[in-house]
């Protein structure tokens, strides 16, 4: 088993390459995950959850033993990344909107209410 130490390396590297995979990505998409939108926004996660859970359904809901018997490039590896990764951009944009002005050219996306009236735990 991995030390604590070696674990929140690995996890960093991890976090490094997913900024660095969205990065790149972001040269070919912009921000097109967001067009329409925190409800489409909130939709891309839907429908990565919905192929996560299809996928784990078939081997009692253990996504462990889920992912290590689908090892295709396009398989539950891949899903969760993509779910990791939607849900740094919308806590990055999230956080963005309460901390800075609003990314988003569509004033319906901008907050209705004062920081101080909503629920939201700060973002480190």
């Amino acid at each position: 088993m991995l030390s604590d130490d070696k674990r929140r390396d690995r996890m960093e590297e991890m976090a490094a390459e997913d900024v660095q995979f969205l990065a790149e990505r972001e040269k070919s998409y912009g921000d097109s995950w967001k067009k329409r939108g925190g409800v489409g926004a909130f939709m891309n996660l839907g429908r990565k959850w919905d192929r996560v859970e299809l996928q784990a359904e078939k081997y009692g809901w253990n996504v462990f033993e889920a992912m290590v018997h689908d090892q295709r490039p396009e398989g539950l590896g891949d899903d969760i990344n993509d779910l990791i990764r939607y849900l740094m951009l919308i806590r990055e944009e999230v956080d963005h909107r309460i901390n800075h002005t609003s990314l988003s050219t569509d004033p319906s996306e901008t907050p209705a209410v004062a920081v101080a009236d909503m629920d939201v735990p700060a973002i480190p």
